[in-house]
Parts: structure tokens; C-alpha cells; sequence
């Protein structure tokens, strides 16, 4: 049966495109790649249409590890790549404007933004067979150890990844069900941060053997459709000095991002992240989308 193909230079927003599109038409370019698998904290900055989310998203660890079991090689756990969309209804959600605290705010915006990380996180090593299917015993012990953590319970009878991107949904869920609230005085006391949650999240995935020297890539899209305290959140953890275990790459249609933190202190390019602007290499005849482009 003939089946219609979707013309590939016609314009689509690449989240519209399935996994196997995106291995089929996307041109691994060295100019994005070799930023974005460092661990070095990275900017990518550009206009609508520039490549910045089809970058973000072939670099996934979804995404590569379909295309390591496409190709017959062996699966690279050195660099995981979690992507995590920002333009997306729970960011621009405005409960934060209900609180007449903002500093309250403030501590509300960064819960949502690091349950919407840990989601990601879950969601994408739980559709990989391996990761998902670790052993009973490991699974309810790292549930163990994370509950401990929190002081909540993880729901019974699922995966250990699984069940934590349930806990993510009902935590989100429950904040905006208390801040909706009719009392606008009142907060969620619950809320988490990146040290609180992320972290000890990471720390504790990487009991699983295949994941001991692993680096995590969190490639956060569309940044400039979050909020002001949000942004200044991202640049703290930034700030952050040790990288061993995880980056960010952060991609923005913003020209001139604000580089401010929580604290009102600054990070700097070359000391704290490098800017990658995604205009050049396509201005760049050398560049692999310059020869394809000139065939």
C-alpha cells in the first residue's frame, strides 16, 4: 500500500515529529553535537526555526538509544539526555500570581519547574526495556531509599521509574489544587527544590549498574517561555560549581537572555556556560547543512 510521506523541508515544528522522522531526516551536524554531549553548561540561542529543539531532541537519550538499536551497536549510557519541554500548559499555568508572597512565589515556580525535571527524567528511562525491567529487589529497595528521602510513599506494584513519574503528577497536581484555593493566603508546604528532590533522585538512579558513570544532559526547550523566577532558578543551578553529574543545555529564542540568579548574582559566559549561536552554522557553507543545502 502507498503510504504518504510528509515532505521534510516543508515547515513543522519538530515535537510534531515522530522518533523515527526524526532519526530519518535530521543531519547530525559536529558544529551542535560536540556542545551539547560535554559536560559543560551550554546556551543554544536562535530564532524560531533554527534547529534548537531538533537538536535538543535527536541528542535525547530516547532518541539515541533507537537509533543504537537501529544501527546494531551497543547502547552508550555515558551521556543520558532527558528532554524537557517548557512550552507546555503547567508553565504557563499562573498560580504563582494567586500568592501575595513572592518569595512564596518564587518557591512554588521552582517546585513545578523541578517535579516537571524528575518527570522527564522518569519518563524517559522508563521506555527503555532495560532500565525499566531492573531487578524486583532493586527497584523496591531505590523506592526505599526515595521515600526516605521525601517522606512520601511511592505507589506499590509498578516500576521504580514509573512510579516516580506518578509521584511527580500527583505532587504537581496537589500544589495547584491547594494554591487555587479560594484562600489565596495559602501555600503548598511541600515544596521542593533541585537539592531536595533532583539530586538525591540522581543520586539514587545511579545504583543501577549501567548507570554508575553516567552524565546527564538536561536539555531544557524553550526556556524563554519560562518565568522570570524559573530563569533565575535554571542560572543558580547553573551556578552550581560541580557538573560531574549532570549539565544543562538550555535552548532560547530570547537575543539577550537574563543571566541573573535567585541570590541577584550573575553567571558568566566562559566561566559558568558557553552560548552556541545556532544561526552561524547554517551561514556556514562548510557546515553539513551548507553541503546539503548546496546539492
Amino acid at each position: 500500500m502507498y503510504k504518504k510521506h510528509r515532505n521534510p523541508f516543508e515547515f513543522e515544528a519538530a515535537n510534531n515529529l515522530s522518533d523515527d522522522e526524526i532519526l530519518d531526516y535530521y543531519i547530525d551536524d559536529y558544529n551542535y553535537s560536540r556542545f551539547i554531549n560535554t559536560t559543560r553548561n551550554i546556551f543554544l540561542q536562535g530564532a524560531r526555526g533554527t534547529g534548537k529543539t531538533m537538536s535538543l531532541l535527536y541528542n535525547s537519550f530516547k532518541i539515541q538509544y533507537k537509533k543504537a538499536l537501529k544501527n546494531g551497536k551497543e547502547v552508550d549510557y555515558s551521556r543520558i539526555g532527558i528532554y524537557i519541554p517548557c512550552n507546555t500548559p503547567l508553565f504557563h499555568k499562573k498560580e504563582h500570581l494567586l500568592l501575595k508572597d513572592d518569595f512564596k512565589a518564587s518557591l512554588i515556580t521552582e517546585h513545578f519547574l523541578v517535579l516537571s525535571i524528575v518527570n522527564s527524567i522518569s519518563n524517559t528511562l522508563s521506555e527503555i526495556v532495560e532500565l525499566d525491567n531492573i531487578s524486583l529487589e532493586l527497584s523496591e529497595d531505590l523506592k526505599n531509599q526515595i521515600e526516605y528521602v521525601l517522606g512520601a510513599e511511592l505507589i506499590k506494584g509498578v516500576s521504580f521509574f514509573r512510579a516516580m513519574s506518578m509521584y511527580s503528577d500527583k505532587e504537581s497536581t496537589e500544589a495547584q489544587k491547594i494554591i487555587n484555593n479560594q484562600k489565596n493566603d495559602d501555600f503548598y508546604q511541600n515544596t521542593l527544590t533541585f537539592s531536595s528532590l533532583v539530586m538525591p533522585f540522581l543520586k539514587c538512579i545511579k545504583q543501577i549498574e549501567c548507570l554508575k558513570e553516567s552524565h546527564f544532559l538536561l536539555l531544557i526547550d524553550d526556556a524563554h517561555d519560562l518565568n522570570i523566577d524559573q530563569k533565575k532558578t535554571i542560572n543558580s543551578w547553573i551556578a552550581y560549581r560541580d557538573h560531574s553529574q549532570f549539565s544543562f543545555k538550555v535552548a532560547t529564542a530570547e537575543s539577550s537572555p537574563n543571566f541573573i540568579t535567585s541570590t541577584g548574582g550573575m553567571i558568566l559566559e566562559g566561566h559558568d556556560f558557553v552560548s552556541v549561536d545556532m544561526l552561524k552554522p547554517y551561514q556556514n557553507k562548510e557546515s553539513e547543512f551548507g553541503k546539503l543545502a548546496k546539492k
